[in-house]
């Protein structure tokens, strides 16, 4: 059953706009106010995922001239409700003909390997590990704005997701009430550490202008147990294990293994085997993969009892016919 394929990459697709939401003038000059921030939707997940609808804290890196901290220095903005957002500290203003430059990025988790970069009015993350005890959903946007005298419009932020999901499916196409269980489930050799410089291809654009550096370090990822049964045998029946987010990698060759148990309708294991595969990732940022395996009777090792052409023998004439007399 060395049959693994990728169903396709489902990107993330992340909404742009402007707020409606009008700022609030003082002494005539006119605060920041950050507007509703953007992000992409997520899947069952072994980490938290942000989410469009669920993102609720990010922070912020913004200045002007030559300095990109000294506006907002990793400042929490923070919302309740996912409409409203603050930042902490005092209220800032915008400074009219200056061009500002944002950054910003969420979870708080991974802090400690962002850098800011006015020059690029980008963020730099350095030796970034996804390893699996080190599951973050890494989000990250930027934005330039030249501030006016007046009107300005809020500060919203179209978050993209920065690492790649990957997750496992499989199928069960054997016989009515027949289960499937996959155990021990583990992806090995994938890079789990890497830098990335957070530039874009141009301001406008969301496609970041290089892939991740990836360095040496490697994880192997368990998925644990899952099984199905078949409810129908017309049908397939599908189970998913969770997902991991894995840095983006287009290069080396993994191993996905498990152990595959096939246990009858009267509840009887008739078969275990050990199965592997091997997967040359080709994952880019912002998207999910979903490897699906088939499990077939002929490869999961069972041979199906068949039922041959069946003979009948001829009528035999059992000898002279008996005469039958009238009582």
């Amino acid at each position: 059953m060395n049959n693994l394929m990728v169903l396709g990459a489902v990107a993330a697709l992340v909404m742009s706009g402007c707020t409606n939401e009008q700022v609030v003038t003082t002494s005539q000059r006119q605060g920041i106010e950050v507007g509703k921030s953007y992000v992409a939707n997520s899947t069952r997940a072994d980490f938290t995922p942000i989410t469009n609808d669920g993102i609720r804290e990010f922070y912020l890196y913004g200045g002007y001239d030559t300095n990109m901290t000294h506006v907002f220095n990793n400042v929490k903005v923070s919302s309740t409700d996912g409409n409203s957002w603050t930042y902490a500290g005092d209220v800032r203003y915008w400074i009219n003909e200056k061009n500002y430059k944002f950054a910003a990025y969420a979870p708080e988790a991974v802090s400690s390997v962002v850098t800011p970069d006015f020059e690029n009015g980008v963020l730099k993350f350095t030796n970034y590990n996804s390893s699996p005890e080190h599951q973050n959903d890494l989000i990250y946007a930027t934005k330039e704005y030249m501030a006016k005298e007046k009107d300005n419009s809020a500060l919203t932020l179209s978050f993209k997701h920065m690492l790649s999901q990957v997750y496992f499916t499989f199928y069960n196409n054997l016989a009515k009430d027949v289960t499937i269980k996959m155990s021990n489930i583990k992806l090995s050799g994938v890079k789990c550490q890497g830098s990335h410089d957070g530039q874009y291809m141009d301001p406008s654009s969301r496609e970041m202008l290089k892939d991740w550096s990836l360095g040496t370090e490697t994880a192997d990822y368990t998925y644990g147990n899952v099984e199905k049964k078949s409810t129908s045998s017309s049908s397939q029946d599908a189970v998913s294990t969770q997902m991991y987010v894995m840095i983006p990698q287009k290069e080396g060759s993994l191993t996905f293994t498990f152990t595959l148990t096939l246990v009858n309708e009267l509840g009887h294991e008739v078969s275990s085997s050990e199965k592997s595969f091997t997967i040359t990732p080709n994952w880019e940022m912002g998207k999910s993969y979903q490897y699906i395996v088939q499990v077939n009777g002929k490869e999961a090792g069972l041979e199906q009892i068949m039922i041959g052409d069946p003979t009948v023998g001829a009528w035999e004439n059992s000898g002279s016919g008996t005469v039958l007399t009238q009582n």
